[in-house]
């Protein structure tokens, strides 16, 4: 299969994940936008393409390799915490009662 390198670089202010020259993700710091890269990359390894994750710290700076995918861990998301919709004072619970059955 072919092979998925993806580029974390700066660019006016943002962090830009890239792959063949198209930006895939704009993050606000380098390490969100490496996490990213690494995530796309996983997945692209799981389709069985070789993948990496290249950085580039300062503009013109030499590329760093910080990921390989079958060599690297990728990284573990977060558990979810299900968002609690506050109740508002304005809105009553109503407790639903079962149909009774026609018998």
């Amino acid at each position: 299969m072919s092979h998925a390198r993806y580029f974390v670089i700066r660019y006016n202010g943002h962090w830009l994940v890239t792959l063949e020259g198209r930006t895939m993700a704009r993050h606000h710091s380098q390490p969100q936008a490496v996490n990213s890269a690494i995530v796309m990359a996983d997945l692209m390894g799981a389709m069985r393409h070789d993948a990496d994750v290249m950085v580039e710290d300062q503009q013109g700076a030499a590329l760093r390799l910080v990921w390989v995918y079958g060599q690297d861990r990728a990284p573990v998301a977060p558990p979810r915490v299900p968002q609690v919709v506050p109740l508002h004072s304005h809105v009553k619970r109503v407790q639903r009662v079962p149909e009774l059955s026609a018998s």
